[in-house]
């Protein structure tokens, strides 16, 4: 399955169980458009004489949803599903572009919120995420693929704005760590960590 295809339905998934608990002010959903920053970092590939951190990740903008289910005032569980993001790659000692892959992260996190009684309400986050890898196409040498994906840790922190009875002006910064092999038929030769940093800004509404 791809990542795109796999995006769409965990959110429809997602969707549905939501829309079963509307009217439950314990739900919250969440839509943002997210920077995607790459804080990349290689081995070896001494095949391709590539030195450590030569392979270099460009920046993407992409929308992202979010569902929350709070526990109590102070804490919250949510569910960040941000779309496939494709990253060219490209070798910064020779300027070569290298191919490129798509990386599909979904998160889960717990927050603790520090104003639960405030119009401006900040939290911090800590969890896990899985990061998918998909639709690579990596150009360096013919037979060259990336594991599917790991799961990794993810620190956020943000607040929400009150601005009705039901919607917050919400900004949300997240640190992901995220690594995968990339292999030439099936041998290792090298591996990339893409390790992003989210910056997303959006509403959110009770459901």
């Amino acid at each position: 399955m791809s990542g795109r295809m796999l995006g769409l339905f965990l959110v429809a998934a997602m969707l549905s169980t939501t829309s079963a608990a509307a009217g439950d002010d314990n739900w919250r959903a969440y839509l943002r458009l997210a920077g995607v920053f790459p804080e990349e970092k290689s081995d070896y590939a001494i095949p391709y004489a590539l030195a450590p951190n030569d392979l270099k990740l460009d920046n993407n903008v992409l929308p992202e949803v979010g569902f929350a289910y709070f526990l109590n005032r102070r804490l919250s569980l949510e569910l960040s599903i941000l779309c496939p993001s494709r990253h060219k790659v490209t070798v910064s000692s020779t300027g070569l572009i290298a191919g490129h892959f798509d990386q599909f992260p979904v998160a889960l996190v717990c927050k603790h919120y520090f104003r639960p009684d405030k119009e401006l309400n900040p939290y911090v986050a800590l969890g896990l995420n899985h990061t998918w890898f998909t639709d690579v196409s990596l150009t360096m040498a013919p037979g060259l693929s990336m594991d599917e994906g790991r799961f990794g840790a993810v620190i956020s922190g943000g607040f929400d704005k009150k601005l009705n009875d039901r919607a917050y002006l919400n900004v949300d910064v997240k640190k992901m760590w995220s690594k995968s092999d990339i292999m030439e038929s099936g041998a290792k030769i090298t591996n990339i960590r893409v390790d992003p940093l989210i910056i997303g800004i959006g509403v959110g509404w009770k459901l």
